[in-house]
């Protein structure tokens, strides 16, 4: 009876410990991409919010990307969802610099074809795997003639992705719990 006491503690700890696993990792993190000439601001980043205002770069370099990142948790699957109000300055419009969401190695121009001080307003839905990244950022592409800006906030809803790792260590514990009921079983039916 000690060994089978024994073996249900050792197995309801390691399937604690699998099931702790999978929830213990920042479901989001955030970095901040803010060159010399350009500038973000943080409103509120949080697990379930964000809100950043971003101004783009206007220092006559090419190419130069001013925002924001988020990224996942190895364990969470992200739904980001929310708004953005984004204007050009740029005499040239919004092709010179671009407001661009990037998820999983694709860019999304979210306000194309505005002429000089045009503005947009938008939503944006999408989702985003455990351990990858999401990011808005005006890419400067001619670093002058006027400046591209924009306002975005978001709200984050969290999944947890169940581990392999935990899986196996349940399914570990659940092997040893069976185990330790074999000797109690014939025990009994010596008697």
């Amino acid at each position: 009876m000690t060994r089978l006491v024994r073996t249900i503690a050792v197995a309801a700890s390691v399937g604690a410990a699998a099931l702790g696993a999978a929830t213990s990792a920042a479901a989001v993190t955030y970095t901040i991409q803010d060159p010399a000439d350009g500038m973000v601001i943080q409103s509120v980043a949080d697990q379930t919010t964000f809100g950043y205002a971003i101004f783009g770069s206007n220092d006559g370099q090419d190419g130069i990307q001013t925002g924001f990142a988020g990224t996942a948790g190895a364990t969470e699957v992200l739904t980001v969802s929310g708004n953005f109000l984004y204007q050009t300055l740029d005499i040239d419009g919004s092709f010179w610099d671009p407001l661009i969401l990037l998820v999983g190695g694709v860019e999304t121009d979210l306000a194309p074809g505005l002429s000089f001080a045009g503005s947009a307003i938008g939503t944006f839905s999408f989702s985003v795997l455990a351990g990858q990244s999401f990011s808005f950022f005006i890419r400067s592409l001619d670093g002058a003639e006027g400046i591209g800006f924009a306002s975005v906030t978001g709200n984050i809803q969290i999944a947890a992705v169940p581990l392999p790792a935990a899986g196996l260590m349940l399914l570990a514990a659940l092997g040893a719990l069976a185990a330790g009921r074999r000797p109690l079983g014939r025990l009994s039916a010596r008697r």
